[in-house]
């Protein structure tokens, strides 16, 4: 066996392990914490994105609880001090501007071209920082951002601690993988969402194996299969959370 064919191999057996432990604690708790991604994207995807008449209250709950159960409203989040109105300016974005391609997104199926992930991108900033200027009070980050647009849209990896961490662990010698504290710290860098990209396409067998799928006796995904940028944003987040421990 040649040494690339077996890197290849430890990378896929990798991402598998990597992976089955998230999923095996979603599928044998029907409460897990991880799933609030799961009922986030559920309802946005079902109501918001097809522009139903829908429950103001219902969704910001939604939004604010995923966001909660993700650690957002500890420490010196400005989402602290406020209830789930004020995610209704953020909701209101969602409803009213148009952004089909970024609903739409289909990593798994599609082979989009660079011009087209350009064009992705160039919306999800666009989004991006509508979102980031709707909040008033004070400058949100990075990492309340994404993980807003995974929640409703999964069209970003959400930028936390942890997957930076493992991004930077598995992805060290890609040059376009950008250093944080840099220009691009405010905003989602096409060259780094080109590697995303390229990562999970080199290993897509990997992430998409049958046996991340619940078994009969087990509780269900609520979402299946998952789309490619939460089960990128799991490996990298794991990877880092496993490295942080080893320090």
């Amino acid at each position: 066996m040649t040494k690339r064919k077996v890197c290849k191999n430890m990378k896929r057996e990798d991402i598998e392990t990597t992976l089955s432990i998230l999923f095996e604690d979603i599928k044998n708790d029907p409460h897990h914490r991880y799933r609030s991604w799961e009922y986030c994207y559920k309802y946005f995807n079902e109501n918001v994105k097809n522009k139903k008449r829908i429950d103001e209250d219902l969704t910001c709950l939604n939004l604010a609880y995923y966001l909660a159960s993700w650690g957002m409203y500890r420490g010196s989040s400005v989402l602290l001090n406020k209830t789930y109105t004020f995610f209704k300016p953020i909701v209101e974005i969602f409803l009213k501007d148009n952004y089909k391609n970024l609903w739409e997104i289909d990593f798994k199926n599609k082979d989009y071209s660079k011009e087209e992930i350009k064009s992705i991108v160039e919306n999800i900033n666009e989004l991006y920082y509508k979102i980031r200027n709707s909040i008033k009070e004070s400058i949100p980050t990075k990492t309340l951002l994404t993980k807003i647009l995974l929640g409703v849209m999964a069209c970003t990896p959400a930028y936390d601690n942890f997957f930076k961490k493992g991004l930077k662990k598995i992805l060290r010698n890609d040059k376009r993988i950008i250093p944080y504290g840099n220009k691009h710290k405010d905003k989602i860098c096409i060259k780094e969402f080109y590697a995303l990209i390229e990562f999970y396409r080199n290993n897509k067998s990997a992430f998409d194996e049958d046996y991340y799928i619940c078994k009969s006796n087990q509780h269900e995904l609520l979402i299946s299969p998952y789309p490619a940028m939460r089960l990128i944003d799991m490996y990298f987040w794991k990877k880092g959370q496993l490295d942080n421990e080893k320090r």
